[in-house]
C-alpha cells in the first residue's frame, strides 16, 4: 500500500453528490473517475437542451470476448437511446460496429451493498461490461441523454481506439 490514504477493498467512498460506493475491487478505478465527471456535469455545469453526456473508455477486459474484437459495446439511459441507435447505424454504414446492451434492474441488484448505496463491481465479475455500464447508469439521471461506449477492442481496419 502506497499510503494510509490509498483506497483498498472494503472501503466506502462518497461521491460529490453524497452517494456512497463500496470498493470491492481497486482495479475498477476508471468507472469511479467517470462517475466523478458525470456527477460534476450534472451538479455544476450549465446544461442546454441539446447537450449529451458521452463517455468513451476501456473499462473492462471482456469486450473482446463478447465481440471477438469486431465491435465496441454501448449502453445508454432512456433519453440517449435514439442517439445511440443513430451511432449504431452510422457505425454499420462504415463497418465500425457498435453493439448495444440493455441495462436492466436485475443487473443493478448485482451491485447492491449492505454498507453503501452501490458496489463498484460485483464479486462474480463474469458480466464486466454490463456491470460497468450498470454502475455508471446508477449515477446518471434522465435530464440529459447519456451514452457509454466501452471500446476495449480493435476495429476491422486494425486501428485501436
Amino acid at each position: 500500500m502506497i499510503s494510509n490514504n490509498a483506497i483498498r477493498p472494503g472501503m466506502v467512498i462518497k461521491t460529490i453528490t453524497n452517494k456512497t460506493v463500496e470498493i470491492i475491487n481497486t482495479d475498477a478505478e476508471g468507472r469511479l473517475c467517470i462517475v466523478d465527471s458525470i456527477e460534476y456535469i450534472l451538479k455544476y455545469l450549465k446544461k442546454n437542451d441539446d447537450d449529451i453526456i458521452l463517455d468513451i473508455a476501456t473499462l473492462t477486459g471482456n469486450i473482446d470476448s463478447i465481440s471477438s474484437s469486431l465491435s465496441c459495446i454501448c449502453s445508454s439511459n432512456s433519453k440517449g437511446l435514439h442517439i445511440l441507435n443513430n451511432l449504431i447505424n452510422i457505425g454499420d454504414t462504415i463497418e465500425e460496429y457498435l453493439d448495444k446492451i440493455t441495462i436492466r434492474k436485475s443487473y443493478l441488484e448485482l451491485l447492491s451493498s449492505k454498507v453503501a448505496d452501490i458496489k463498484n463491481i460485483n464479486e462474480d465479475s463474469r458480466a464486466g461490461c454490463i456491470i460497468a455500464s450498470t454502475f455508471l447508469n446508477y449515477f446518471v439521471n434522465d435530464k440529459l441523454p447519456w451514452i457509454h461506449i466501452d471500446l476495449g477492442c480493435s476495429f476491422k481496419n486494425n486501428n485501436i481506439y
